[in-house]
């Protein structure tokens, strides 16, 4: 959408109507008859008096100095948001000095959302400076489709010469409000200082810096004829801007080289990770990478204390000719949590291959980085080929107070000829599992391959919604058409007893789910569902038979018959 406005704009040319005769300029300093006696007592006054009126001259033989001042309202610009500025008229005023050897153009602009005042050099090389404001950024960052308020106080610069483009800029950048913990490390008073020199593709950093309340960033070097070399460097001067429940402070620095298809990639981190009341110490960790974007491979390695405790950890990883990842983990320990193996990753193979342990035998251990208390143990192990993949896992006494706990939970999950034609046999059982208004036990048996997969499902609940309950259902599952017919169903909560009278199925459509002749017996009466239900509604349910006294399960106080 082209730019809309009512515009109103005065021009005044500077030019004096009255102009000096041509000799004027050219009469040599002679003795004045008029000025005799001060002749006399001077002998350079005709002199100042030819300075005078060369002077007088130049002043009127100055060339045309264009002014304009232009008003625009209710402005409409393009995107998709027209009236940005059409709250308030946006003025402009501007002056060029066409007598000077660069002849400069002065401007300003003032809106309440944009304020500019800055001189551009158009003769000779060209050359900008602006002073911006911009007091709110609201606006600015919902038409970038984020959530962000603060301000901008800039001093911007740019030059042209020799087929070289330097821009500057430095200033303050203040972050009142947004998405956390951007406010918290940027802060209302950042530092900004940046140099630049664009040269065709090329790019020279000659500084970039930011200082803000809690963060600090600061890049310098080169990208140029398809070479990189940048050095980089941060600080977090105060992790609790991040999270409220760490304390300490981080440190990085690093560098960037090699050419745009073999980036070799170097990193150093170094501080203090800690909890409130839990003392530790300083740890360490490095990252080397090589081969970046398309055949990267790297190591990742950590030593030292972790919210007092010792942390030691040696990670590698590469990219197979083939496409896949192959991840060794050689050393992963912290307090209770061990792990250990090794994985190929394939897309879009269901399981990766190889052979990993995990074990933490205190989940509390995690409470500082989750906000959450945590209870129990958990044990995990996978084991996989491309003929057979087994995965096992056990959870015991799991708890998160007032959310949810599960006393035993085994999982025993095999797939035979995973990477082609995936063929599932597995079982979930939750014993003694708890969570709201829901209390009991279930197990969940799949069995068979993936675009035919046998459910059953059983559960049985001494608590859902003060209550009794259970569950016996099968159901066949095709996964990559997301439908499913249902076989067998049988049901009870409190007195009303459920059952399947006759098999239906179940699918996921292009705007919802449709239902395919489903009957179900409820007590005496009878319930059955047929159609769509999604952005359009057009389903079939008719109820026969249903006894009137059924109201009193989820109402116990209402009285019906009939």
């Amino acid at each position: 959408m082209p730019a809309f406005a009512r515009c109103r704009a005065q021009v005044h040319l500077g030019r004096c109507a009255q102009q000096p005769r041509p000799l004027e300029r050219d009469q040599p300093p002679a003795f004045d008859r008029q000025h005799r006696w001060e002749d006399l007592l001077d002998p350079l006054a005709p002199v100042k008096r030819y300075r005078d009126r060369r002077k007088v001259f130049r002043e009127r033989e100055q060339p045309v100095r264009p002014h304009v001042v232009a008003q625009a309202d209710r402005l409409q610009i393009p995107g998709s948001h027209p009236n940005l500025l059409a709250d308030a008229p946006l003025k402009v005023d501007a002056t060029a000095h066409l007598a000077e050897a660069n002849r400069p153009i002065d401007f300003s602009v003032q809106h309440p959302l944009i304020m500019a005042q800055g001189s551009v050099q158009t003769e000779g090389s060209l050359e900008a400076q602006v002073h911006l404001i911009m007091p709110h950024l609201q606006p600015f960052a919902e038409v970038a489709g984020a959530r962000l308020h603060g301000h901008t106080d800039l001093h911007l610069s740019g030059s042209q010469q020799a087929g070289t483009t330097q821009l500057t800029v430095s200033g303050i950048i203040g972050v009142d409000a947004g998405v956390k913990p951007t406010p918290a490390l940027i802060g209302n008073n950042a530092k900004i200082d940046t140099m630049v020199d664009l040269q065709g593709h090329n790019l020279r950093i000659t500084r970039f810096a930011l200082n803000g309340r809690d963060a600090s960033a600061s890049v310098h070097g080169s990208v140029a004829n398809g070479k990189v070399d940048l050095d980089w460097a941060m600080a977090l001067s105060r992790l609790a801007a991040v999270d409220p429940a760490l304390r300490g402070q981080l440190k990085g620095q690093g560098h960037i080289g090699g050419t745009t298809q073999n980036l070799n990639l170097s990193a150093d981190l170094s501080g203090d990770v800690t909890a409130p009341g839990v003392d530790s110490g300083p740890f360490t960790a490095h990252l080397q990478a090589q081969g970046l974007p398309k055949t990267p491979n790297g190591q990742v390695t950590a030593q030292g204390a972790l919210l007092g405790a010792p942390v030691n950890l040696a990670v590698a990883a590469q990219r197979l000719p083939d496409g896949a990842y192959h991840v060794a983990i050689q050393q992963a320990d912290w307090k209770s949590a061990h792990a250990r193996g090794e994985l190929t990753i394939n897309p879009p193979a269901l399981v990766p291959q190889g052979r990993l342990t995990l074990t933490m035998t205190r989940l509390s251990d995690l409470d500082p980085l989750l906000h959450e208390h945590l209870a129990g143990s958990i044990a995990a192990k996978l084991d996989s080929t491309t003929s057979e993949a087994r995965l096992t896992a056990r959870v015991e006494h799991a708890a998160v107070p007032g959310v949810a706990s599960v006393a035993h939970a085994n999982l025993r999950l095999a797939i035979a000829n995973p990477t082609k034609h995936p063929v599932v046999d597995g079982e979930l059982a939750l014993n003694s599992f708890a969570t709201g208004r829901i209390a009991g036990s279930a197990t969940v048996r799949a069995r068979g391959p993936e675009n035919a997969l046998g459910l059953r499902v059983v559960a049985r609940l001494p608590r859902l919604y003060e209550g009794p309950a259970s569950l016996a259902t099968t159901a066949v599952v095709d996964v990559p058409q997301r439908a499913a017919r249902l076989d067998t169903l049988q049901a009870a909560w409190k007195q009303v007893k459920l059952r399947l009278l006759q098999s239906g199925g179940v699918a996921r459509v292009l705007d919802g789910v449709h239902v395919e002749r489903v009957g179900l017996a409820v007590d005496h009466g009878a319930l059955d569902v047929n159609g769509n239900a999604g952005k359009t509604l057009n389903l079939t349910v008719a109820l026969r038979g249903l006894p009137a006294n059924i109201a009193a399960v989820v109402a116990p106080g209402l009285s019906a018959s009939g």
